[in-house]
C-alpha cells in the first residue's frame, strides 16, 4: 500500500491529498507506522523493546522511503523531494523513538508531532 501511495499517477484523486498540508504530514505518518509495525513484528510487545530494535527498524523504514522517493522521480506527474525525505525521516526516526520508553504521551511524542507537522507545514510553502 506504501509503494502504491508514493509510486502511483491516481494518488491525486484520494480525497485526503486535496490538502498539500495533509499530503506532506501523510508521509511521516505512514513512514512512521510502518517503523512501528516493524518493530511490532520484530519483538511483540509495546515495552521492554531494547533501543537496538527501534532503531533497526526506523532504519529499515527511513532506507525504504528513500527508495521509493528516488522511484519517484520515474514516474510521470511525480517528484522526488528532500523536505519529503526529512518528513520520512521525522516518522520513520521519530515514531519510535518517541515509543521507546513504552509511553504513547510524553515529551517525545509531543517532540516528534511538532517536528512532522513543522516538516509538512515548511514543505507547503512555495519556495520548497
Amino acid at each position: 500500500m506504501i509503494g502504491w501511495l508514493m509510486l502511483s499517477t491516481k494518488v491525486d484523486q484520494l480525497a485526503i491529498t486535496q490538502s498539500s498540508f495533509m499530503n506532506n504530514l501523510g508521509h511521516a505518518v505512514v513512514f512512521g507506522g510502518e517503523a512501528l509495525l516493524l518493530g511490532l513484528l520484530w519483538r511483540p510487545g509495546l515495552v521492554g523493546r531494547p533501543t537496538a530494535v527501534w532503531c533497526t527498524v526506523g532504519l529499515v523504514a527511513l532506507a525504504y522511503a528513500g527508495v521509493l522517493e528516488w522511484r519517484q522521480t520515474f514516474v510521470p506527474g511525480r517528484t522526488g523531494s528532500l523536505i519529503d525525505m526529512v518528513t520520512n525521516a521525522i516518522g520513520a526516526l521519530g515514531t519510535p523513538y518517541a515509543l521507546a520508553d513504552g509511553r504513547l504521551f510524553c515529551p517525545r511524542t509531543l517532540a516528534v508531532a511538532v517536528a512532522a507537522l513543522g516538516s509538512a507545514a515548511l514543505a507547503t510553502w512555495p519556495l520548497m
